[in-house]
């Protein structure tokens, strides 16, 4: 080999040892410089880790049991608006019938009483006209004038405003029944708009559940993570020291390998002084 070749390959070969040395050397007073630095920092973040995981994990506590309380209450809310549904339902049934008699029985009822009162009219004009004649005969007609029958209206005219007043029951029937009808229409209203409310409530009661449920998975979550931090909080120092450690060794190792590449370049460098001598 070229003298010179030689002693470049032994210079370099000595010089990579010392530069692995250097760097092997320096890593080392790094590790152990570094570490009380680096285990302050991890067990102050891990500290205020858990403490915002305690934090979080009360806080969904008390959500949870925030919501869980206006379930509850929705839940009943819900079922007094449906109960009310049921009464204002419970209503319509009786206002028909009411509405059915108004607009069938009573009507019905009336033209019956009409007829009669046609027939006791045209009955009372009868004897009205008789009565009439006979007062109008000598002593007889006297007598019955003494007696009372002189009336300021005649039996059939005050018939006649009888019927005239019940003539006008129909409009007042038909008034009662448009009335309750429209109040059945109205209660009918009411009650769909009960049901509805009822329908929001229980959407909003379900929202409220899935949240729940949703919060229930983040609480599992976070107090996982909290019972792994509470577990190995205490041995992250440990954990980091154990680090360098093993650290310090594979840099060891590495500066003693460096040993055996800085006596081959001696000795490549020694041959090539010898040789050249």
């Amino acid at each position: 080999m070229n003298p010179k070749t030689g002693r470049a390959i032994g210079i370099l070969l000595i010089s990579a040892a010392i530069l692995g040395w250097l760097l092997s050397l320096s890593s080392l007073a790094a590790t152990w410089i570094i570490r009380p630095k680096l285990t302050e920092a991890v067990v102050s973040q891990v500290d205020m880790l858990t403490l915002t995981l305690e934090v979080t994990t009360k806080g969904l506590s008390v959500s949870q049991e925030s919501l869980a309380a206006i379930v509850a209450s929705l839940d009943t809310l819900q079922g007094t608006v449906q109960k009310t549904a049921g009464v204002v339902d419970g209503a319509t049934p009786f206002i028909d019938s009411l509405a059915d008699i108004s607009a069938e029985n009573l009507p019905k009822a009336i033209d019956g009483l009409r007829t009669s009162m046609e027939t006791a009219q045209q009955g009372a004009k009868v004897i009205d006209d008789a009565l009439r004649k006979v007062t109008s005969l000598p002593l007889i007609g006297d007598w019955l004038s003494n007696q009372g029958y002189n009336p300021t209206t005649p039996l059939d005219q005050g018939l006649n405003q009888v019927a005239e007043g019940i003539n006008q029951l129909d409009d007042t029937f038909q008034g009662i029944t448009d009335n309750l009808t429209n109040t059945r229409n109205s209660l009918q209203g009411v009650k769909d708009g009960i049901n509805a409310m009822a329908d929001d409530i229980g959407e909003v009661k379900n929202n409220l559940q899935e949240t729940q449920d949703t919060l229930a998975a983040y609480q599992e979550t976070t107090q996982s993570a909290l019972d792994f931090l509470n577990r190995w909080s205490g041995r992250f120092p440990q954990l980091i020291t154990f680090a360098a450690v093993f650290l310090s060794i594979v840099l060891v190792w590495i500066a003693v390998t460096q040993v055996g590449l800085f006596l081959q370049g001696r000795s490549y460098f020694s041959k090539e002084e010898k040789s050249g001598g």
